[in-house]
């Protein structure tokens, strides 16, 4: 038994998970931030979404995978069509 023990899980607050991975049969590996670490670390993600929002011209943070799909699936068209003016 290891890790940090509290009276109450309310006492951790707020728990981002980062990431979880695999490392055996039944085992995962679970990385996560709490308290204000973690709120801090959302405040910098939440930031970071609006900023790209507002550079892809975009009202909502939810509307950024279609804007950046749109922007990608662009940037491919004119690079096929610079290689063909190219030759």
């Amino acid at each position: 038994d290891g890790g940090t023990q509290v009276e109450r899980t309310g006492d951790v607050g707020n728990i981002l998970l980062l990431r979880s991975k695999r490392i055996a049969d039944g085992t995962v590996r679970l990385e996560y931030v709490a308290g204000d670490v973690a709120v801090e670390l959302l405040k910098e993600k939440e930031k970071l979404l609006k900023e790209a929002a507002g550079k892809l011209k975009v009202r909502k943070e939810s509307d950024l995978p279609n804007a950046v799909a749109e922007l990608f699936e662009e940037w491919k068209k004119l690079r096929k069509e610079l290689k063909e003016v190219k030759g």
